[in-house]
């Protein structure tokens, strides 16, 4: 789901490292779909990232439509969403969408760039999350979760 990087440069992205475009399946927040020349098969524009029912729905039928393989989630970033909804309508999906995730065996990837304005919230979805991981430019650091998961560096 993308709510803060345009679909051109991360499909641009995917190219250049060799990963197929058609295995990604992409919710795209910022592109306006009136404004796409070619609609794209794997992209499901969403007018805004205020638009949480939409957003859910979304992912909702990504998730049953792409049985099998593993599905994996990835949000960037929490900090676009938090922006856009209240605090009570940015919990009700994040804990709505981990539910969803755990209950279909499936993981998720939440972004979120470190900002005070929404520490808490962040903190208080960390706690319902398996893992919390720090990255930066030393290196990624595991901040609660279970260690060994993910090689720190």
């Amino acid at each position: 789901m993308l709510t803060s990087f345009p679909l051109k440069e991360f499909m641009g992205r995917l190219r250049e490292r060799a990963i197929p475009n058609d295995k990604v399946y992409v919710i795209d927040c910022l592109t306006k779909a009136e404004s796409v020349k070619e609609k794209r098969r794997n992209v499901a524009y969403i007018e805004s990232p205020s638009n949480m029912t939409m957003v859910s729905i979304s992912i909702g039928n990504l998730m049953t439509d792409l049985r099998p393989p593993k599905v994996v989630v990835i949000i960037d970033s929490l900090n676009a969403i938090m922006a856009f909804n209240s605090k009570h309508v940015f919990e009700q999906f994040a804990i709505s969408l981990i539910t969803r995730l755990r209950i279909h065996g499936e993981s998720g990837i939440f972004i979120f760039y470190k900002s005070e304005k929404y520490e808490k919230e962040v903190e208080e979805i960390g706690e319902i999350c398996d893992m919390v991981v720090g990255l930066s430019r030393d290196g990624i650091r595991v901040i609660r979760g279970k260690p060994g998961v993910i090689e720190e560096k």
